[in-house]
């Protein structure tokens, strides 16, 4: 059991001893027992009113309760005279959890015998009813003895601890309230910021959006219209002030029929297109119009629509005039001026057809006499050849050779002319093949090597149009060998969607300044009389090649030889 000590002394009422010994011994005569008698009296009296318990007691020497009112026994299950004579009952009523602080409590005010205050629970020993209660310890001022008496007063706070725990439940509750409240205000205003974060940058947005829409369709080269379903204008861009001569002010508001852009003639056909517009709801093809400037002039616009729509439901025309009236002047010209070549594409397909035939009858009219001259040539040089001196017989030949000269003439110019005016035989041709054919039909020198790469490709075209060109270009590269030990070679590379050739030699080589001139007809480099030559073969080549979509070129260093290169779509 907890002791309750006074002045360092355990008190009788902490150690169970009888209080009436105590009160016998120390009593210090009749004015005592007298004042008491009369304390006891006063207290029964008085606690009869109050709704509380109230008790006396003494610090010091007489230990327990001198008196106690019937509302502790109520309380707690102990009578006033269990209370009053034994000193273990008071401490027995507390509860446990509280006893050592409330008797702690009641050592120290003993001690240093000061009121005192305190709160504690007490616990009915039949029921196990618990009760709060707040004991408060007053000293009287009329002290008469040496014994401290304190006078308590105990009342029943469980109502009120009861409200306490309730309201401390309610305020807790509240806090979560207000804590989840806060909560979702705080989250509701992180939303409302970001929400008028992204307002504000959607209003920035869609103000850039239309001051770049409205540069735009200031900045457009087409009048745009907007239309309401009746045809009036609810908007339209400077550029009919270009096009029309009306300044945007006097067009908006009005009905785009009565603007006087439009001639009478015209309305039905307009009215006809918005019509169409607004019962399809689709854009309708183009409508070309002929409207009236502002200045008279008349204007060919073409028309073009597409509606606006609002909840499914027609709202507006976006009608798009876009002038075409030069457009249609140069369509006019183009017409006359494709009629007059039509006309000239007749006459010269007539005059190259009088030129072919020409051709033809020429060469077949200049060899005859050619033959006859190479014939008469052959009888005079066997019949009289022994009769002729060295210059006879010289100017004899010279005489056969510029007649067989002419004749090649005569047959090149012939089969020149005939390229891309006749039927070809397009077949797939393995060029590595017939590469070898070419050189064995050549039959190069020995000094002279000829190699043929064998990546050479086939290709679809004409045999005898490909013979002509190698043939030529290997011709003149053994012609103008100029080199003791010569090659020549033949070689192709695949580039985007054509093959590129090259007739490489170690020749003589060609002065850059001639590069374009080997390529017109009867041009040579050195006299006909040193080597034989037509100066048709390249002519014959570069038209050939162009004939085929392709091109020609040649690359050279004088004294280290030549390269021809040429295309042909693959």
């Amino acid at each position: 059991n907890q002791e309750m000590t006074t002045n360092g002394k355990t008190s009788a009422a902490c150690r169970g001893e009888d209080i009436s010994n105590v009160v016998a011994k120390d009593a210090p005569g009749k004015k005592t027992a007298r004042h008491e008698r009369n304390r006891k009296e006063d207290a029964g009296v008085s606690t009869k009113s109050l709704p509380c318990a109230v008790y006396s007691s003494f610090f010091g020497r007489t230990g327990p309760m001198a008196f106690v009112s019937k509302e502790w026994e109520l309380w707690t299950g102990y009578s006033s005279e269990e209370i009053c004579q034994n000193a273990q009952a008071w401490p027995r009523c507390i509860h446990p959890d509280d006893r050592e602080r409330a008797l702690s409590t009641y050592e120290v005010a003993s001690r240093d015998e000061v009121p005192y205050c305190m709160e504690y629970r007490v616990i009915h020993r039949h029921t196990g009813q618990v009760r709060h209660v707040r004991d408060q310890g007053l000293l009287p001022e009329d002290r008469e003895t040496d014994i401290t008496r304190v006078d308590g007063i105990v009342t029943d706070i469980t109502e009120m601890k009861v409200l306490e725990s309730e309201l401390a439940e309610y305020r807790d509750q509240l806090e979560d309230m207000v804590a989840k409240r806060t909560s979702e205000l705080s989250r509701a205003n992180e939303v409302l910021r970001i929400e008028d974060a992204e307002r504000r940058r959607a209003i920035e947005a869609l103000s850039k959006s239309e001051e770049k829409f409205r540069t735009i369709l200031e900045n457009v080269t087409d009048v745009i219209c907007y239309l309401d379903t009746k045809g009036n204008v609810l908007e339209v861009n400077s550029r009919i002030e270009a096009v029309l001569g009306h300044r945007p002010e006097e067009v908006i508001g009005k009905n785009f029929a009565s603007v006087g852009i439009i001639g009478v003639s015209q309305v039905p056909r307009l009215v006809r297109l918005l019509k169409d517009t607004v019962l399809s709801g689709k854009p309708v093809s183009a409508l070309e119009l002929d409207l009236r400037h502002q200045n008279g002039a008349t204007i060919t616009v073409e028309v073009g629509t597409k509606f606006i729509q609002d909840e499914g439901k027609v709202k507006g025309i976006v009608t798009i005039l876009k002038d075409v009236t030069e457009h249609r002047r140069a369509e006019q010209a183009l017409m006359s001026l494709n009629h007059e070549l039509k006309v000239a594409v007749r006459k010269l397909t007539a005059a190259n057809r009088e030129i072919v035939d020409f051709a033809h009858i020429a060469a077949h009219d200049l060899k005859a006499p050619l033959r006859g001259i190479g014939s008469l040539a052959g009888i005079v040089s066997a019949e009289y050849g022994d009769v002729l001196d060295d210059e006879g017989k010289e100017l004899l030949e010279m005489l056969v050779g510029r007649a067989s000269r002419m004749y090649t003439y005569i047959d090149s110019i012939l089969r020149y002319s005939q390229i891309g005016r006749t039927v070809e035989k397009k077949q797939k041709i393995n060029l590595y093949k017939l590469l070898n054919e070419i050189v064995a039909l050549l039959a190069p020198p020995e000094n002279i090597e000829i190699s043929v790469s064998k990546k050479l490709p086939s290709l679809v075209c004409d045999r005898a149009r490909m013979v002509q060109v190698f043939q030529n270009l290997l011709d003149n590269a053994i012609k103008y060998m100029d080199k003791p030990r010569g090659w020549i070679r033949i070689d192709c590379s695949k580039e985007e969607d054509f093959w590129k050739f090259s007739v490489s030699d170690n020749g003589q080589g060609i002065n850059e300044k001639y590069f374009e001139k080997i390529f017109k007809i009867f041009q040579t480099l050195v006299s006909r009389d040193e080597v034989e030559s037509t100066g048709i073969g390249l002519s014959v080549v570069k038209k050939i090649i162009e004939t085929y979509g392709g091109g020609i070129w040649v690359e050279s260093q004088v004294g280290e030889g030549t390269t021809f290169y040429f295309t042909l779509p693959e």
